[in-house]
C-alpha cells in the first residue's frame, strides 16, 4: 500500500521531471499536493496558499543518472547498446528508445525511481521540509496572491 509520503515523493519527482516552459510547479502546503501554475492559462494555485517552487531537474543530472545506470548493467551487450544511445545526438530519446531493445527496461525504471526518491529527499532537506503527523511542513514558502481584478501577482 502506498503511503502519503510515497505519493509526495512521486508527485514532486513528476514535477521535477516536467520541463514544459509554460508550466511552473509548486508544492502547496495548505492543500498538501503539487500544483501547476500556468501564467497564461487556467491553472493557478489557490489564493494565499503557502507554496514552495519545485525546480525542474537539471538535464546534466538526468544524464548522469543514465550514465550511472549503464555503468551498473551486467549484460555487456545491453550495456554497449545503452552507451551507444547516450552518445547519440539526442541522448535522452535515444536511451529511452534503446531500452526497448534490451532486457533493462524494468531495471531502468526501478533504478530511476530510487534515484528520484533520493533527489526529492535531498530537495526536502535543502528546503527544510518535514513530515510528521501525516502533514508536510516548511517555513520557506511564499504566498500566491491575486490582485483585485483576478490577475496573478508574480510568484
Amino acid at each position: 500500500m502506498r503511503t502519503k509520503y510515497d505519493m509526495f515523493i512521486d508527485e514532486v519527482a513528476y514535477a521535477m521531471e516536467s520541463h514544459s516552459p509554460e508550466i511552473e510547479w509548486f508544492y502547496d502546503f495548505d492543500a498538501q499536493t503539487t500544483v501547476a501554475y500556468m501564467p497564461f492559462g487556467d491553472c493557478h494555485p489557490e489564493k494565499n496558499h503557502q507554496l514552495l517552487p519545485i525546480e525542474p531537474l537539471n538535464s546534466r543530472e538526468g544524464f548522469r543518472m543514465m550514465e550511472y545506470f549503464v555503468d551498473e548493467v551486467k549484460n555487456r551487450t545491453d550495456q554497449d547498446k545503452l552507451w551507444q544511445a547516450l552518445n547519440q545526438r539526442h541522448p535522452f530519446s535515444a536511451f529511452r528508445n534503446m531500452l526497448h531493445y534490451t532486457s533493462q527496461r524494468e531495471a531502468w525504471f526501478e533504478f530511476k525511481n530510487e534515484q528520484m526518491r533520493y533527489i526529492v529527499e535531498r530537495w526536502m532537506r535543502y528546503n527544510g521540509i518535514t513530515y510528521e503527523d501525516g502533514l508536510f511542513r516548511c517555513d520557506a514558502t511564499i504566498a500566491f496572491e491575486c490582485d483585485e481584478e483576478g490577475d496573478d501577482e508574480e510568484l
